[in-house]
């Protein structure tokens, strides 16, 4: 995104699961200057945002005082500056969101603004929860209320439809005994959902005499709705009768990483409910600056080095850049130096060979700054970037190789290798971390995945940092 063009974006993050935010919200994340966020966004939220991007924890609800100005006065100021910034909140900004008193303070300001819808909690917890909100002959009404207020409309004695009370657990237990007062049916269906859409979601039932007990006994502390209406008697109908079942849907799993891009496993881990963290954010960089040296030894028999998959796609980027076809240089010897590299040399089309042609001088396709025995030819630029907020409990870490351990040591999430497990997928990694005096460590076998469900279902390893 351009500097010099000041705009507060108020976004809507969804519930808390990444995968709910919108495609126009991650968009913006990735591009932003400045990300302002309060503690109701969860960290799974915040790795969708540019790395490079400024991180401000604007406090519990984007304010730290009870006489508070109606936006974080952070926001306008690097606005101010000329920089985009994100103001991400919980569901969607005008569903209890302030977002009308946090846009009049931008107008007062002359800052220009943009509102970026999010999934509001209720949507999010009925599918995730797999309930109808509404239904034909069960309830055709559905009406929001701030549960942090006591009502006192009795207009509610006669509402036949689907109550949902926002923020109402501080006062859940008055909520239904006003309801019962007026005259509601003790014993209409009630849910207490929190975290909802997250891997801190719970869900417990009863309704307006039994349900306040059940909270008081086995609540925690995400934030929660409180919804009553005849239609929740159909849960759990659906969800015990479809594939709603993810095994690791309460497991968060740190994955370390030292090159671009996801793996399998990560997906494989997704798909069973697991909630990932990819650690550092990996971007590749090409660059064209020696493009010329290619066109030289073109009609000369060379050897080619590369020690990287990166390096595969640096030396193509070259190519494009001097305008020079590949076949021009299938006359050379292809040597991949690492089993990455000689995938991504067979994905071309080409067999790679098994050594250098000692008769033959040597390119080496390197990341800048890189120094060999050879010609170097930098060609790409690998940064890495580590999150900037403070970590969560995480359940595993999941370690596939030596460099990815060595590269988050260097991060300041290093101190979570001494007090979570970790799963390492190879012996050296194993034998890495062994050395290095870590004593959580597992190694992994054949099935990773299965090791990893029993590691995290068998272990008590959520305990505070």
């Amino acid at each position: 995104m351009k500097k010099n063009t000041a705009k507060v974006f108020l976004i809507g993050a969804g519930p808390g699961n990444p995968d709910l935010l919108t495609v126009k919200a991650k968009k913006i994340l990735n591009e932003v200057d400045v990300v302002a966020y309060d503690s109701l966004i969860s960290p799974a939220l915040l790795m969708n945002v540019n790395p490079k991007a400024q991180l401000i924890h604007v406090g519990r609800r984007g304010y730290e005082k009870k006489l508070r100005p109606n936006l974080h006065p952070s926001v306008i100021k690097k606005a101010k500056e000329g920089k985009t910034v994100a103001r991400l909140k919980s569901g969607d900004p005008m569903v209890f969101g302030k977002a009308f008193e946090e846009c009049h303070e931008l107008i007062k300001s002359q800052v220009p603004f943009e509102i970026i819808p999010g999934i509001t909690s209720t949507l999010g917890a009925a599918s995730t929860c797999a309930f109808p909100l509404t239904q034909k002959g069960a309830s055709s009404e559905l009406l929001f209320v701030n549960g942090q207020n006591l009502f006192k409309s009795e207009y509610f004695k006669d509402f036949e439809g689907t109550l949902v009370f926002y923020m109402g657990k501080k006062n859940l237990s008055k909520h239904c005994e006003r309801l019962v007062q007026i005259g509601k049916d003790p014993n209409t269906p009630a849910l207490y959902i929190e975290g909802a859409t997250t891997i801190e979601q719970k869900v417990l039932r009863g309704n307006l005499v039994t349900l306040s007990n059940k909270v008081q006994k086995e609540a925690g502390s995400s934030p929660a709705l409180f919804m009553v209406g005849e239609v929740l008697k159909k849960y759990p109908y659906l969800k015990e009768n479809g594939d709603f079942f993810k095994p690791l849907s309460h497991a968060r799993v740190l994955v370390l990483r030292s090159e671009e891009g996801s793996s399998p496993l990560t997906k494989s881990l997704k798909d069973l409910g697991a909630e990932i963290f990819e650690v550092p954010n990996i971007t590749t960089h090409f660059y064209s600056t020696h493009a010329t040296l290619l066109k030289e030894k073109k009609n000369h028999s060379v050897n080619l080095l590369f020690p990287t998959k990166e390096s595969v796609k640096g030396f193509k980027n070259l190519l494009k850049e001097a305008s020079l076809d590949i076949r021009s240089f299938f006359k050379d010897n292809w040597i991949a130096l690492t089993p990455k590299a000689k995938e991504a040399i067979r994905e071309l089309g080409i067999h790679e060979d098994a050594h250098p042609n000692k008769s033959l001088s040597s390119l080496i396709f390197t990341s800048q700054n890189e120094k060999t025995s050879h010609t170097n030819i930098p060609c790409y630029k690998i940064e890495s970037h580590f999150p900037q907020f403070r970590p969560p409990q995480f359940d595993l870490i999941i370690a596939p190789n030596v460099d990815s351990i060595k590269l988050f040591k260097e991060g300041p999430w290093e101190r979570l290798l001494h007090c979570t497990n970790v799963l390492a997928t190879g012996q050296e990694s194993y034998s890495f971390l062994k050395n290095e005096g870590h004593s959580k460590v597992y190694m992994a076998q054949e099935n990773v995945v299965s090791e990893i469900m029993t590691l995290i279902n068998s272990s008590p390893m959520r305990k505070a940092l």
